[in-house]
């Protein structure tokens, strides 16, 4: 009988919880709707939202993203 969850997969859920101490309830919540179920980024921030609030959306999804690189040793210098 094959175990229900292997060592992986517990690996890959000790990863999700690091991102979301990371990042805060609300920073993993717009990078997992974005990069983890497919939603644009017009999806995500509220509907009728003006173009700034949406570039804050994608500025605060930038820097979300940025973290998570640093956490994973995958940051480029700037």
């Amino acid at each position: 009988m094959r175990d229900p969850i292997t060592v992986r997969q517990m690996n890959a859920a000790d990863e999700l919880r690091r991102a979301h101490r990371k990042l805060g309830d609300q920073g993993y919540w717009v990078v997992s709707r974005i990069c983890g179920e497919g939603y644009s980024l017009n999806e995500v921030a509220r509907p009728g939202s003006s173009k700034r609030a949406k570039l804050a959306a994608a500025n605060d999804l930038r820097a979300h993203l940025d973290t998570l690189a640093a956490m994973w040793n995958l940051a480029t210098r700037r």
